[in-house]
């Protein structure tokens, strides 16, 4: 059996332990003790059964891990596994949350800083207080950065409230005492909250004998509430009308967050949108097309596109960017042109969709940028198609995650915490650095990390290198010494989870998602978390890289009110017209099916369900569950019929 206060990581032919703590049981508290003694005395059998019902109820509500196919499709469906309960005292959080405003509020100043001002000096960030080579190095580190966008900037953004969603994700080792150590923050699309509130409630519902040791010293979850405050408020601040709405705008239904934003907007009242739906009016409002006669003016928007596919621009030559651009250097060379890195130009394919090279303006005589094809409409009354970019600076629009990306490096939140919070007593703070000068002994302590990189991709955990990989890895820092973040591995606290009949422990990670208000306020419910946790031998946290979920319970000393933890189920409203074509692409889709039933059609249709999720009631998303089975050879073609009348009937009884 694993000893349950050690965190395990595995080398290519040894486990090396690092003692740490337990959140079931290293806290001193009756309320904990209580809940881990019912834990522990669940059969192996009834905990494994219970992992995997977590697991299972969490996949057929569409809460799922998607990987992508050998077309490049996300629609391998994975359940994300369960691995247990991590609680946590609220008022450890609460200062934890505290700990990341001053840390907000220097970096919403050094956005407003750096996109209301045409030049990028120490002097226009505000910041030529500092060390030469630290006010350099963020300089460079904002340059270098692809998601920013030079051609954003306005002098009106000197007030713009950045930064209104931002996910932290912190190192929990300590469960007494709030250290305040973050490995990094996200500003541009973090997400969680939704994960966390239906789990929540998975686990209430169908495990009450263990759920009632805990519930009723949890707090009620205001997490959807403050999502739509904070971006009412940003909004109202920054266009200073109080009539206007605020949306969602999401990804799209192929993406494998859809379904958690989706859930979102319903819970929060905000209407998920599509950027088709949105157009801007002669007085330069935006405006929402509903099938009513009045279509409200828009003047938040929830963000969860990646910001250039939103602030796209052919008249103001803001082009689309993405990660997803390795090919630029190589193409540079053979078109003649430069190709920046991080944007995306018209390429040119070949017969098997290979890039071979890029459209060029004749006219410009430079190359073309890759046209976004999902706009924003014409005006109804002038047929003319506005600028979402321009009604920001107008002071008509607020988009939540204008710029954030920007400081999403390692480096900047390392610097920012150094030198520009410094006057702060409790600040969120990196994992301490280790020198390079230290490396070759202390290696088997350290975490290699690419700062400009995320999803656990770029990170090098020394203790689990070979000798040979050593070797490499010393190398390739040596050559590049002012890239890597070099910091001191943090022995993470470990869930216990029960694994082919034997107990272990793995390591978590919280990711809190802290809104911050326009008056540099922050706010994180007891829903606003997202809690991962690694394979056992690995720190690594991510999804992508076979990480799982555990159940984040902040819990209180003294009892809450009794049934306050209540589903919010919502209601579909403000239905756009081409929202309305979704719901009829749908129905018209099955229609089609059953008249010349064929499996190969069933993936289509699983994503035109996935598209309407916000409008049909979240509850009836299972539906989904039964086309994949009848696609699996799981069910026939009656029963199928069958659950699909009950389904329409559901909807529209």
């Amino acid at each position: 059996m694993k000893n349950l206060k050690e965190l395990y990581l595995k080398t290519n032919n040894k486990e090396i332990t690092i003692k740490t703590q337990n959140y079931l049981l290293d806290q001193e508290s009756e309320i904990i003790k209580d809940f881990s003694d019912a834990y522990f005395e669940l059969s192996s059998s009834e905990l494994e059964k219970l992992q995997e019902k977590m697991s299972s109820l969490h996949c057929q509500h569409e809460m799922n891990f998607q990987i992508k196919d050998e077309s490049g499709k996300y629609n391998k469906i994975v359940a994300t596994p369960f691995h247990g309960f991590a609680p946590i005292k609220k008022d450890l959080v609460d200062s934890l949350v505290s700990s990341c405003v001053p840390l907000l509020k220097q970096t919403r100043a050094l956005l407003q800083n750096l996109f209301s001002t045409d030049e990028i000096t120490a002097k226009s960030l505000k910041i030529d207080h500092l060390p030469k080579e630290v006010s350099n190095e963020l300089i460079e580190i904002i340059k270098n950065n692809i998601y920013f966008e030079p051609m954003y900037r306005h002098k009106n953004l000197k007030d713009y409230p950045f930064l209104s969603v931002v996910g932290f994700d912190s190192a929990v080792s300590n469960l007494e005492k709030a250290e305040n150590v973050f490995f990094e923050f996200n500003a541009g699309t973090p997400c969680g909250i939704e994960d966390q509130y239906q789990l929540f409630y998975h686990f209430k519902d169908n495990f009450p004998k263990l759920a009632d040791k805990i519930l009723p010293y949890i707090p009620k979850d205001q997490s959807h509430q403050n999502l739509k405050q904070v971006i009412d408020e940003c909004a109202q601040h920054w266009t200073k009308n109080s009539k206007g709405i605020s949306v969602v705008l999401g990804p799209g239904s192929y993406n494998p967050a859809h379904p958690e934003i989706a859930a979102i907007a319903v819970r929060s009242g905000m209407p998920l949108v599509k950027i088709q739906d949105l157009y801007v009016d002669q007085n330069g409002d935006v405006r929402l097309s509903t099938l009513d006669q009045e279509h409200p003016i828009v003047t938040g928007i929830y963000n969860r596109k990646e910001e250039s596919f939103l602030m796209y621009s052919e008249k103001y030559n803001i082009p689309l960017r993405s990660p997803f651009t390795s090919q630029n250097q190589e193409l540079s060379k053979q078109v003649g042109h430069e190709l920046k890195e991080g944007i995306l130009y018209s390429y040119t394919y070949d017969e098997n969709f290979n890039i071979t090279g890029v459209d060029i303006d004749q006219k410009a005589h430079r190359p073309k940028y890759q046209v976004l094809f999902e706009q924003i409409a014409k005006d109804p009354k002038t047929n003319v198609q506005g600028d979402l970019i321009k009604c920001v600076w107008e002071k008509k629009l607020y988009v939540s995650n204008l710029g954030g990306r920007v400081f999403d490096d390692k480096r900047a939140f390392r610097i920012i915490h150094k030198y520009l919070c410094r006057e702060q007593k409790t600040v969120a703070h990196p994992p301490k650095s280790l020198h390079i000068s230290e490396l070759p002994e202390s290696l088997s302590e350290a975490v290699i990390k690419a700062p400009d990189l995320s999803g656990g991709a770029g990170v090098i955990i020394g203790a689990q290198l070979s000798e040979k990989e050593k070797e490499k890895t010393l190398k390739d820092i040596n050559s590049r010494p002012d890239y890597y973040e070099i910091q001191k591995l943090t022995p993470l606290a470990v869930v216990t989870t029960m694994q082919d009949e034997s107990y272990i422990p793995l390591p978590i990670d919280w990711r809190l998602i802290i809104t911050f208000d326009p008056t540099n306020k922050a706010h994180c419910s007891t829903h606003s978390c997202l809690v991962r946790t690694a394979p056992f031998g690995s720190i690594k946290t991510n999804t992508s890289a076979g990480g799982g979920y555990a159940l984040g319970l902040m819990y209180q000393k003294e009892k809450c009110s009794q049934n306050h933890h209540i589903k919010i189920k919502g209601e579909r409203t403000l239905l756009t017209q081409t929202r309305k074509k979704d719901l009829e692409s749908f129905y018209a889709a099955m229609e089609d099916f059953f008249n010349q039933p064929q499996k190969d059609k069933i993936e289509s249709i699983t994503y035109k369900l996935r598209d309407i999720m916000d409008l049909i009631g979240l509850e009836n998303i299972s539906f989904i569950n039964n086309l994949r089975d009848y696609q699996q050879g799981l069910c026939d073609l009656e029963r199928l019929k069958s659950e699909y009348t009950q389904f329409r009937g559901k909807i529209f009884p």
